[in-house]
């Protein structure tokens, strides 16, 4: 339950700060910067921490829904953050 809390506070921290964002940029911006921080944060642990086999091991299935889940995701973001631009 704590968990679901610190994630519900964090995402309303993150979609004001988008919101604010999204006054200057659009959206799709938002996304490319998004795209680049999260890779370069990512990055290290693949490299370092050589994660590289765990990933080999994730079933094909699971991977669809991994993406299907970032791609849902990142559309209701979207949509949400640049729904007040009119």
């Amino acid at each position: 339950m704590l968990y679901a809390v610190g994630a519900a506070i964090t995402w309303g921290v993150v979609y004001t700060i988008d919101q604010h964002i999204l006054k200057g940029i659009p959206a799709v911006e938002l996304l490319v910067v998004n795209a680049i921080v999260t890779a370069v944060v990512t990055a290290p642990l693949l490299l370092f921490r050589r994660i590289g086999p765990t990933l080999d091991s994730i079933p094909p299935a699971t991977w669809a829904l991994m993406i299907a889940s970032v791609f849902l995701a990142d559309r209701k973001s979207t949509r949400l953050n640049s729904s007040h631009l009119g």
